[in-house]
């Protein structure tokens, strides 16, 4: 994600032991996206059609956050 032509970084709280987020506009479309690391498990939300604003941000990291509760009870964490 980081290397699409166009990515602009996002600020969000850390998920998981690293994460990033950002988003990117080609033509028309805007994606924006997540990506975390938690232990051995990858995982990532993305929101396509939507622009990059504060609640759609808030919206994608409450995401993340699900699917590592999700995540971490299904391993036993």
């Amino acid at each position: 994600s980081e290397q699409v032509t166009g990515f602009t970084p996002i600020s969000i709280p850390a998920i998981g032991q690293q994460s990033f987020a950002g988003t990117v506009t080609q033509g028309t479309e805007t994606h924006v996206g997540l990506g975390a690391l938690d232990g051995v498990f990858v995982f990532g939300v993305t929101l396509a059609g939507f622009d990059a604003t504060s609640d759609n941000v808030n919206n994608l990291v409450a995401l993340a956050r699900a699917q590592k509760a999700a995540i971490d009870a299904a391993s036993g964490q």
